[in-house]
C-alpha cells in the first residue's frame, strides 16, 4: 500500500527542493516492478488496415524523394495523399488489407487446431 501511495506522488519526480530523490533509472526499476505498471503482453496478432498497407508502401517511397523534409512533415504528406485518392484508389488498399485479416485467421485457425490436438 505504501509503495503504490509513493509511485502515485512521484511519478517523473527526481528531486524535490532542489535535493535529489533518486535517479531516473531507479525511478524506471521502481515502476517497472510495481504491479500497478505491469502489463499484460497480448498474444493477438494484428494485420494492418488499410491506411496502414498504404503508409507502409508510401514511406519508403516519398522518404526517397523527399530526403530533407522532417518526419512529422513526412507524415503529413503522406496522410495528403491518402486523402486525395480516390474511392477506387483507395479500395486496392481495403482489398489488401482484407486479404491479409483472411490470411492472418488462417493461421490462428490452424494454430487452434494444431494446440487443440
Amino acid at each position: 500500500m505504501l509503495s503504490t501511495q509513493l509511485s502515485r506522488s512521484f511519478i517523473g519526480a527526481t528531486s524535490f527542493q532542489g535535493k535529489r530523490l533518486f535517479s531516473s533509472a531507479a525511478l524506471v526499476k521502481f515502476h517497472s516492478a510495481s504491479p500497478l505498471f505491469l502489463k499484460k503482453k497480448s498474444d493477438k496478432k494484428y494485420y494492418p488496415h488499410c491506411y496502414q498497407v498504404f503508409f507502409l508502401e508510401q514511406y519508403p517511397v516519398l522518404k526517397a524523394e523527399h530526403s530533407d523534409v522532417s518526419q512529422k512533415d513526412l507524415y503529413r504528406l503522406i496522410g495528403k495523399t491518402w486523402k486525395n485518392l480516390s474511392e477506387k484508389q483507395k479500395n486496392v488498399y481495403r482489398d489488401r488489407a482484407a486479404e491479409g485479416k483472411k490470411k492472418l485467421q488462417a493461421e490462428e485457425a490452424a494454430e487452434a487446431a494444431e494446440e487443440a490436438k
